[in-house]
């Protein structure tokens, strides 16, 4: 019995952690913020190419910590790069003084309320944890 539990659990363990790596990505802006951001948008932000949001405020980036599934995920899916690469960039950027460090909170919910108290803030969730103190402009 127990060699029949192992191997279902060893067939099921990794369709299980295929859908835990494959989580929907959400791109959050303030809900006040009325803002229509294109992939492309929203690509230029996050690689600093673009510092302003198209309302004219001076966007703010707000990631999730990169030890997560979460940046891997986003990393993938938003800016079309490992994640290792993305840090790299980011670092290139900040050391020839091209862009400020994003913020960087530990948890969904630290980035909802950052974005939620600031109306140029830009930032990254798991869909599953939208609510509406946040405004989803795009999911992947």
């Amino acid at each position: 019995m127990l060699r029949i539990i192992t191997i279902v659990f060893a067939l099921i363990y990794p369709l299980l952690q295929v859908q835990a790596a494959e989580a929907e990505v959400a791109v959050i802006v303030n809900p006040k913020a009325n803002l229509d951001l294109s992939n492309e948008d929203i690509q230029k932000l996050f690689l600093a190419k673009q510092a302003f949001l198209p309302n004219g405020e001076k966007a703010t980036i707000v990631s999730i910590d990169s030890s997560s599934a979460l940046f891997e995920e986003f990393c993938a899916k938003v800016v079309n790069k490992g994640s290792r690469q993305f840090l790299s960039y980011w670092s290139r950027l900040i050391f020839t003084g091209k862009a400020a460090p994003m913020i960087t909170a530990s948890s969904n919910q630290d980035i909802k309320e950052l974005v939620a108290k600031n109306p140029n803030y830009i930032g990254f969730i798991s869909a599953a944890e939208l609510d509406d103190t946040v405004k989803a402009v795009r999911r992947y």
